[in-house]
């Protein structure tokens, strides 16, 4: 088993967010930036032949976490001012497979450790999405425009990220066609094959 991650020393931080966060001439008052950490325990999948291993399995942990800071990285006495982990299941979680939880690390309220709910479904997943997504609520417009451009970067991400979330949400979907009770509780108890992403 690898642990992939960035942990908590080296986190991804994101550049100052001057309250671009709210669209327009809104502006929010609050200037803050992200930090992002992740770890995946994964394992690489041998194929038939001995050839070298060109995908990999996760095999424990996947949990990504984006807490957004007051200030920017060099903030003096910087303050957490919101926290939310994207994860993804293991076979005997009680909710979602694909899922964000928020707070959930301390005793108190709200969202104490004690009560891990909720578990919000979702259809982020890696732990690269997820930085994404991050970047485009910090930097409404700014994102937006990077993203539709057509640079060689953002077509290769595009190739990458796409089919991924075609397979997930088809995925979805599927379960909540194939079931005839609760579409809820039929995506909420759904766990998707280890080939999922490789079909």
């Amino acid at each position: 088993m690898i642990a992939w991650c960035i942990r908590p020393a080296y986190a991804f931080r994101t550049a100052l967010s001057d309250g671009e966060y709210m669209p327009g001439k809104k502006k929010g008052g609050e200037k803050i930036h992200a930090e992002i950490t992740f770890i995946w325990e994964i394992e690489p999948v041998r194929k038939k032949g001995g050839k070298q291993a060109l995908e990999v399995r996760l095999v424990g942990k996947a949990s990504t976490m984006v807490r957004l800071i007051s200030g920017g990285p060099e903030t003096a006495s910087p303050e957490e001012l919101a926290m939310w982990r994207m994860e993804v299941a293991d076979d005997n979680s009680p909710g979602s497979y694909f899922h964000v939880q928020v707070l959930g690390r301390e005793e108190s309220a709200p969202f104490p450790s004690a009560i891990d709910v909720p578990r919000l479904p979702s259809v982020l997943m890696s732990p690269f999405a997820c930085m994404e997504f991050a970047l485009a609520e910090l930097f409404q417009e700014r994102w937006a425009k990077h993203a539709a451009e057509g640079t060689s970067e953002t077509l290769a991400w595009r190739a990458i990220q796409g089919p991924r979330h075609d397979k997930q949400l088809a995925w979805h979907a599927e379960q909540i066609k194939s079931n005839s009770g609760s579409p809820w509780a039929a995506w909420k108890a759904a766990k998707p094959p280890e080939d999922l992403f490789n079909r």
